[in-house]
């Protein structure tokens, strides 16, 4: 909320409530066009890091994270630099966050701080949470069902959101840990 208040407040650099106008991205004299040359460049960054956030997690800094993540005290007593470890993984979030949103503002041509939202953050955390934390797939598959979920259900018209709040409190009451992680155990458990 505070980055919002203050994208609001300070009209000078961000335009105000009213947002600022970007440029449109060009790259080597070729100014990027079109939904077709963005869904490449999306599609590429995504995969740039998602295989990232995969080899994170199977490094030693993935590994401490994991332990920090079921608890700080027992992990700091082995030895892992909680602050340091969380300064890290926070500046690597703001890193991933900062391509997506200089995308959208130059896929747009525009940016508005309602795009910094308090809304807009419940939506992202609830993306992570609705998929299951601490993991890349579940990631997105909640993102992809916060995504397309609300697009199914318009033909509902009036009930659309009675509807999307049912269904992901059944999410949330039947698959505890998350989608991914939830059906990942039910399909281990079948084959043993």
């Amino acid at each position: 909320m505070l980055v919002a208040i203050v994208l609001t407040n300070e009209a000078v650099w961000t335009g105000g409530p009213d947002g600022m106008t970007v440029p449109r991205l060009t790259l080597f004299e070729w100014r990027v066009r079109g939904s077709d040359a963005w869904y490449w460049i999306a599609a590429t960054t995504f995969l740039l890091g998602a295989a990232l956030a995969l080899n994170l997690i199977d490094s030693p800094t993935g590994r401490a994270l994991k332990a920090i993540h079921d608890s700080e005290v027992a992990s700091s007593m082995l030895g892992v630099d909680v602050a340091r470890q969380k300064l890290a993984i926070f500046v690597l979030s703001a890193i991933y966050v900062s391509v997506a949103g200089s995308y959208l503002a130059l896929f747009n041509g525009h940016i508005t701080p309602d795009v910094s939202g308090f809304v807009r953050s419940i939506e992202l955390v609830a993306m992570v949470v609705l998929g299951g934390m601490g993991s890349v797939a579940g990631s997105l598959v909640g993102a992809a069902v916060l995504v397309v979920l609300p697009q199914i259900l318009t033909v509902l018209h009036d009930y659309e959101h009675m509807v999307l709040g049912l269904i992901l409190m059944g999410f949330m009451i039947f698959l505890r840990q998350g989608i991914v992680p939830s059906l990942t155990a039910v399909l281990v458990g079948r084959r043993r």
